[in-house]
């Protein structure tokens, strides 16, 4: 079938037998038999369950209170310096936006945020999105300003998230799975925005599971 190649589970003779199939799938009869028409590409189901298990392992990491507040200053100090070091060769802006790696970088993780949750991932994204003109505008700063810049942001971010790991007697996640490193900016969003009363139900869920990571 193209694109779309299904594979098919024969689950019984449809000539043979009136049960009705399972609601909410999709069924062909052919050759006498009814055949479940399973997608080849993974169900969103399996989405949702990547992406909690990667929260609740960077939750797991993160369970001291202090650490938690440092990464809420050290994490987006870290993007903004990540911003600024990709922010040249500069070609040039759209609208408010510089065009460069570092903005290239920002689009591929924003995509793969809202691939994992759309409210989560687009409330991150807008963030982002905001950090965006201000690296730029600092990208295009003469050599030993611009580096100075950098090295705030980026080493002192990583300084105070290592302050925090220190507190919290256990190294950064991304040590164990480089992946978390992009789950950082999601769950900080998650962090800022539960205690006033955003994403209730998604900050439960990760709760229920983060002791698998310990």
């Amino acid at each position: 079938m193209g694109k779309n190649r299904l594979r098919h589970s024969i689950f019984d003779f449809c000539l043979l037998s009136r049960t009705a199939p399972v609601v909410g799938e999709r069924h062909l009869c052919t050759g006498g038999r009814w055949s479940t028409l399973v997608p080849s590409h993974p169900p969103r189901a399996d989405v949702r369950t990547f992406f909690l298990r990667q929260m609740a392992m960077y939750s797991a990491y993160h369970r001291h209170p202090q650490n938690r507040r440092l990464h809420q200053i050290g994490v987006p100090s870290i993007v903004l310096g990540l911003l600024i070091g990709l922010g040249r060769p500069n070609l040039g802006w759209w609208g408010f936006y510089p065009v460069s790696a570092g903005t290239a970088l920002a689009a591929a993780a924003m995509l793969y945020w809202i691939a994992l949750d759309r409210r989560l991932g687009g409330m991150t994204s807008l963030l982002l999105l905001a950090l965006l003109p201000l690296s730029g505008w600092i990208s295009t700063w003469p050599g030993p300003m611009r580096s100075a810049a950098f090295a705030l942001f980026f080493v002192g971010g990583w300084i105070v998230q290592l302050v925090g790991h220190r507190i919290e007697g256990r190294k950064p996640a991304l040590l164990d799975n480089p992946a978390q490193g992009l789950i950082a900016p999601l769950f900080v969003t998650l962090e800022t925005l539960h205690p006033r009363g955003l994403f209730t139900e998604l900050h439960e869920a990760v709760e229920a599971r983060w002791t698998a990571f310990r």
